[in-house]
């Protein structure tokens, strides 16, 4: 391009002959390559060569795609939830004045307050 116009460079024209330096020198532009979509979409091409109906692919992909996120987000819901409480103890019912007593029974109804209340010092809750 350079040889038959050398007058009229623009930029693209520019980019197209200086980049293969520039991978050599740099590496490959990792914010514009395909390599993920590759990957990605490589899942897809197997589901559909597995399944072998072709006569609705398209619905085919979406469910077992749709079943597959299912799944790993349920995993991920049940084994990854961790809840401690440290320092239990019995509340005693002469810690609570009259309002505060009030306060619980309307918020949870009947308790029994010599049995029914406990303190916890901490509670932490992890998710890993």
């Amino acid at each position: 391009m350079l040889t038959h116009f050398p007058s009229k460079i623009v930029p693209k024209v520019l980019f197209a002959t200086e980049y293969s330096q520039i991978i050599n020198d740099y590496g490959p532009a990792t914010k514009l390559w395909c390599m993920r979509y590759e990957a990605y979409h490589c899942y897809f091409k197997k589901i559909a060569l597995r399944s072998n109906n072709f006569k609705n692919i398209s619905k085919t992909l979406t469910t077992r795609y749709q079943l597959r996120q299912i799944f790993r987000s349920s995993k991920m819901i049940q084994l990854k939830n961790v809840d401690e409480a440290v320092g239990i103890q019995k509340v005693h019912n002469i810690q609570f004045n009259s309002k505060m007593k009030q306060v619980l029974l309307d918020h949870f109804g009947v308790i029994n307050f010599a049995q029914d209340l406990i303190q916890c010092k901490k509670y932490s809750y992890k998710k890993c």
